[in-house]
């Protein structure tokens, strides 16, 4: 029936207002006006039957017909108008009631599909659904809509940057926006323009915004982002027994790569080695056995060009200590962009990180991870991870603060090269027969003692198929770590030369290296840069970043940088050249006045010490790409 209860609370009586509220007024039957079945109500809504999907879902209830009259399983139009004194209720414009001077309090809306009275038929089975409800003031039937000047625009942006809409309008009232990302509103998404940071590919899709006044509101025309297509990343790069290698990247379905080449960083060019079509979403790409000491590579798309990878060859002298940096990384396991950071736990978007992922497991999980910031203030930056959750990172930080951190900086945890992963299977040495009889040792730097030629922390050697540390029995070692940014001595105790084979991930961002210094005595830092080309020593930043302190005078000096000569067979082998910065000049020692700043003395591969002065200040050495 159609009715309309007047001056009613719920759980209170109420006035059934049957006479006079009708538009349709059977004569002398007030029911007969309110009849869903009278003709006024059956034209106006047809019975319909039940959805087949709506059936399926019940249909032991759901069956039948709708009668004639009946709103059920249709969407309808309902507007309930206030004018002046009068109530005036529609659906589908067609007027169903008009009431006087019906008492309205408070200042909430309210809307139902059944009134709390039991009026109207009670079961279990009836429910409605609202959509798009919204609530007009008066005059909005006839008041002017906004009125738009200009219209949102397509735009196309790369992942990681910015993409804006915006439009004019023009109105008698004040306006209201709200963005709509494929027809659904946008949170916060309220002003005449949108901007989104660090787009992503799921930021791609259709725009829209409504901007309404006090009597309407009209829909701009879509506008579409189109996400191009972001740079591919590398996943592994290995070198097979052939000489031949094979990459894997992660891709986009269906696009078109090339896999190029070049054999110095530095060549102006890229050599294309084949084309692919990706059909997932990674590819992997193979290149004949190599004959060069060295190759790099990159996947190519016509919109971004990839990571770089590498394989680098370092020859290692028999009967030598062969002074070795791995100038590679493994490459990143997960990237994230930053959201926060508080203390030593940094907060990264879109992540869905297993908790514990990147927490050391003996035998289970065998890698130890790092975080590595790639911008922002922290860009170059290596910190452990000690712990992690679905998208957070726990970090040990030391005495540093990650305060100037900041949104959206980008951030790669990668994995620790450790003697397995290094020297696989025993790779690059030669196998040591007995705990007492080592080939091949390799003796780790002492890096937190105060002093100079200090004697190893640790020493290890691969025996029996695992690698073992001198003083430790047979206990596994393969997975001890090998500190970023740092070297160590491989000793040869035989004459057999060895040649160690890096691949892995070039480093084409900031490395940020702390150099210890000690109040009583100089000190050592054993370096070893993981870059895949010679740096010199105008170009090593060691000055600009004030990291190493010049001397007062060549007889006088602060901070020195020693090299040692790989190619000299010997062992326990004193500094081949030692280099300081004197009057504003890189100087030899020996060498006299000569500035000697473009000499390359960061090898790829090799390793050198810089020994800070008594007192000199402990510095960030900030190093950049120089290719």
């Amino acid at each position: 029936d159609y009715c309309v209860f007047t001056n009613a609370t719920a759980g209170a009586a109420a006035t059934l207002a049957r006479t006079n509220t009708g538009i349709y007024a059977a004569p002398n039957n007030a029911f007969l006006a309110t009849y869903h079945g009278n003709s006024y109500y059956t034209t106006a809504f047809p019975g319909k039957t039940v959805p087949a999907a709506q059936n399926s879902l019940a249909p032991s209830t759901q069956t039948g017909t709708a009668n004639g009259g009946s709103q059920a399983f249709n969407w309808h139009e309902v507007i309930v108008k206030k004018v002046g004194n009068i109530v005036t209720w529609s659906i589908d414009a067609v007027r169903i009631a008009s009431v006087t001077n019906p008492v309205i309090a408070g200042n909430n809306v309210f809307i139902g599909y059944m009134d709390p009275f039991p009026s109207v038929a009670q079961t279990n089975f009836e429910f409605g659904l609202f959509a798009n409800f919204r609530v007009e003031a008066p005059g909005a039937e006839s008041g002017t809509a906004p009125a738009i000047t200009a219209q949102p625009q397509n735009t196309t942006a790369s992942p990681g940057t910015a993409a804006s809409f915006s439009v004019t309008s023009t109105s008698s009232t004040a306006l209201r926006y709200q963005w709509q990302k494929n027809g659904l509103n946008i949170s916060s998404a309220t002003n005449s323009s949108l901007t989104l940071a660090n787009v992503q590919q799921s930021d791609a899709g259709t725009y829209r915004i409504l901007v309404l006044n006090s009597f309407n509101f009209v829909a701009s025309s879509d506008a579409t982002l189109t996400v191009l297509q972001g740079p591919t990343q590398l996943q592994s790069i290995s070198l097979n027994p052939d000489n031949s290698v094979t990459t894997s990247w992660t891709a986009d379905g269906s696009s078109t790569y090339t896999l190029q080449y070049k054999t110095n960083l530095t060549a102006p060019t890229w050599t294309p080695i084949a084309n692919y079509i990706a059909s997932g979403p990674t590819l992997s790409a193979d290149d004949d056995p190599l004959t060069d000491a060295q190759r790099f590579y990159q996947l190519a798309s016509p919109q971004h060009a990839s990571d770089i990878a590498g394989v680098l060859n370092v020859m290692l002298l028999g009967n030598s200590d062969n002074f070795v940096s791995l100038p590679l990384l493994r490459g990143p396991s997960s990237l994230a962009s930053v959201t926060s950071a508080s203390g030593n736990v940094v907060t990264a978007a879109d992540s869905s990180w297993v908790a514990g992922q990147f927490v050391y497991i003996a035998n289970t999980q065998t890698n130890t991870y790092y975080a590595r910031f790639l911008t922002g203030a922290l860009a170059g930056r290596i910190y452990p991870v000690t712990d992690n959750t679905a998208n957070t990172v726990t970090l040990n930080i030391g005495s540093d603060s990650l305060a100037v951190a900041a949104q959206y900086d980008q951030l790669s945890i990668e994995p620790y090269w450790t003697l397995a992963t290094a020297f696989p299977n025993g790779a690059g040495v030669n196998v040591s027969p007995t705990q007492g009889n080592r080939n091949t040792e390799i003796l780790i730097p002492d890096q937190s003692t105060p002093g100079v030629n200090l004697s190893a922390a640790r020493i290890y050697y691969f025996n029996a198929g695992l690698w073992k540390q001198v003083g430790q029995g047979a206990a596994n070692h393969n997975d001890d770590v090998l500190a970023p940014n740092a070297h160590f001595i491989v000793r040869h105790n035989v004459a057999t030369n060895t040649s160690l084979s890096v691949t892995g991930l070039v480093v084409s961002n900031p490395l940020s290296v702390a150099l210890q210094s000690s109040s009583s005595t100089a000190q050592d830092n054993y370096i070893g840069l993981a870059r895949p080309v010679p740096m010199t020593l105008n170009n090593s930043g060691l000055i600009s970043s004030g990291a190493f302190a010049s001397s007062p005078l060549p007889g006088t000096r602060t901070d020195e940088l020693l090299t040692f000569d790989n190619t000299v067979a010997q062992k326990n082998k004193s500094s081949s050249a030692v280099y300081y910065y004197w009057s504003n000049a890189w100087r030899r020692v020996g060498s006299g006045s000569s500035d000697v700043g473009e000499t390359a003395v960061f090898n790829p591969g090799s390793g050198l010490i810089i020994r800070k002065g008594t007192n000199s200040p402990a510095g960030l050495w900030i190093t950049s790409p120089n290719w």
